[in-house]
């Protein structure tokens, strides 16, 4: 009976230790539902310019051909360089603010008003719609190829 005993005792107390042991302090850097009508009209303004970008490279690919020469192909390329470091621009720093909102605390009306994930997880879907439309557009009139980079090896 006293080895059972201290046996439990041992046991209990080691629970206890375990309880009272300091934890892992909860992340608190993701975007809060209030903060989500200020996620949407920064991801809506960048969705504005990533669109103008877009149509610059829609109308560049629209004016090439097969019959293309080699000159026009190099200003093409070079407008298309320019535009996608644009777009790259605007997505750093929209992805800057975003990540801003998890620091700050909103007490505006703006940031109050009922926007649903939904409407924002859309509205991304449709942001990389369009910048991957315009990256395929990119790979067709240069006559780049969509295989894997020459390192990359085929899973077996």
């Amino acid at each position: 009976m006293k080895v059972s005993f201290i046996s439990f005792f041992a046991l209990s107390t080691c629970f206890l230790g375990v309880l009272s042991a300091p934890t892992v302090e909860a992340n608190t850097d993701v975007v809060e539902k209030r903060q989500i009508s200020s996620a949407y009209s920064i991801v809506d303004s960048l969705f504005s310019d990533i669109k103008q970008y877009t149509g610059a490279i829609n109308a560049t690919a629209a004016g090439l051909s097969s019959s293309s020469t080699q000159a026009d192909n190099a200003t093409a390329a070079a407008a298309y360089r320019s535009n996608v470091k644009q777009m790259t621009k605007r997505i750093n720093d929209a992805t800057k603010k975003v990540n801003a909102l998890s620091k700050s605390t909103p007490s505006n009306l703006e940031a109050r008003q009922a926007t649903s994930p939904t409407a924002l997880a859309t509205l991304v879907t449709n942001l990389l719609l369009e910048v991957g439309g315009a990256l395929n557009q990119i790979i067709g009139t240069l006559g780049l190829s969509r295989s894997p980079p020459p390192f990359a090896k085929p899973c077996d």
